[in-house]
């Protein structure tokens, strides 16, 4: 994920400074929501694996 938000910065800063065509925007607006969702289903898997299954005991 942290190369995803990497890529999205590279591209955009590459197309608003001119070194890349306009349409790598478009490129880097991709691969930040790439980041976002991957970010959002990583913690949502995380919570899930915390909350126990119900009519389950918790461990400990």
């Amino acid at each position: 994920m942290p190369f995803r938000l990497l890529t999205c910065a590279v591209f955009t800063l590459a197309a608003l400074t001119g070194r890349a065509p306009g349409a790598f925007v478009g490129v880097g607006l991709w691969e930040g929501a790439g980041a976002l969702a991957t970010a959002a289903a990583l913690r949502y898997d995380r919570r899930r694996a915390e909350t126990p299954a119900p009519g389950t005991l918790p461990a400990g």
